[in-house]
């Protein structure tokens, strides 16, 4: 099994501030522990249907993730929370065109239809 299938890489994250995995979990806004970081990270959430992975980058034996790819990991599952409100309740906060155009904007699959 390849580090690809494992992993959500990202080799954009080289022009990003990069943090190492030990330290990214301070960087949420409620600080976890590394290893929910590395879950998160392997494994993901699911969400609206579709699994949320942070993107992390290798280099030289090491994983690293940024702050931007942090700040895309929460919005997405902002983005899908907000499909499943918009889908079963008409008053959501969210339009479909607007949650539509966060999806495309981070790169979002459309979420399994049931």
């Amino acid at each position: 099994m390849s580090s690809q299938q494992i992993f959500n890489e990202n080799p954009d994250l080289l022009t990003q501030d990069l943090i190492p995995m030990s330290k990214a979990g301070k960087k949420f806004p409620v600080p976890v522990g590394r290893s929910t970081v590395e879950r998160w990270a392997r494994i993901g959430v699911t969400c609206g249907g579709y699994r949320v992975r942070l993107e992390t980058v290798r280099i030289g034996g090491k994983r690293f993730t940024s702050t931007e790819a942090i700040i895309r990991f929460l919005v997405a599952q902002q983005l899908s929370q907000g499909s499943q409100t918009a889908t079963s309740n008409p008053k959501s906060s969210m339009s479909k065109a607007e949650i539509e155009a966060g999806r495309k904007r981070f790169n979002l699959p459309t979420p399994l239809e049931n």
